[in-house]
C-alpha cells in the first residue's frame, strides 16, 4: 500500500460514502483491520470477500500492468 495526498471522488454516487481513503498510516491501519474482518466472515461462510478499488495514480498503473 502506498499513502495518497488528495482524494477526488469524481462525482461517483456512493463512492465518498461507502469508501476507506488511503491518506495517512492510521487510516492503512483501519483498512488492513476491515480486511481480516472480511477474510474471516469469508471463511465462516465460504464465500469469497467482494473489495471493489477504485483509484488512480500507482493503483491504475497495477492494473495496466
Amino acid at each position: 500500500m502506498s499513502l495518497g495526498s488528495h482524494v477526488t471522488y469524481f462525482e461517483i454516487e456512493g463512492l465518498e460514502e461507502n469508501s476507506m481513503p488511503l491518506t495517512r498510516f492510521e487510516a492503512a491501519k483501519s483498512i488492513r483491520t476491515r480486511s481480516h474482518e472480511l477474510f474471516e466472515a469469508a471463511l465462516e461462510t465460504g464465500k469469497s470477500p467482494e473489495v471493489p478499488i477504485c483509484g488512480g495514480g500507482f493503483s491504475f498503473m497495477l492494473e495496466k500492468m
